[in-house]
């Protein structure tokens, strides 16, 4: 889980944020990072007896809400890839398998497949590339 977490962190680096919503961003995962660390610790002490209170037994509720709802995240993903599996493999809702388009014809001549003739686009001339002229005689080429 940490190293999923660890990689869509990661990810957000890419995005170009200002800079405010940067620490706005890790002030936010350092805020629910810590809140879940207090939660898990509370509910482990009140699930191992070493302290009974009201708000270890409030931990170890809300602990298990949020077991509940990772369960649910994880059933969806699951489901979610079995149907991206199932698109992928072009299955309908039944179970079988779509009708897939035919490939285009091949070209009918071998002039279609002429790859060294000058491209054409739309209503222009067609373009060649010729010999590039030479430099003009007053230039001097410096190194860098």
């Amino acid at each position: 889980r940490f190293q999923i977490i660890w990689v869509i962190g990661a990810l957000l680096g890419l995005i170009a944020f200002p800079l405010w919503v940067g620490f706005l961003l890790v002030a936010l995962g350092a805020g629910i990072a810590a809140f879940l660390y207090g939660i898990g610790s509370l509910a482990w002490r009140h699930r191992t007896g070493a302290q009974r209170s009201k708000a270890t037994e409030t931990a170890v509720v809300i602990d298990d809400r949020i077991n509940e709802v990772q369960e649910a995240a994880k059933r969806g993903l699951r489901r979610s890839g079995r149907r991206i599996w199932n698109r992928i493999l072009e299955r309908d809702a039944a179970g079988q398998p779509v009708a897939v388009p035919a490939p285009p014809a091949p070209p009918a001549s071998p002039v279609d497949t002429d790859i060294d003739a000058p491209v054409h686009w739309a209503d222009d001339e067609p373009t060649t590339l010729g010999p590039f002229p030479p430099p003009p005689p007053d230039r001097v080429d410096r190194p860098n």
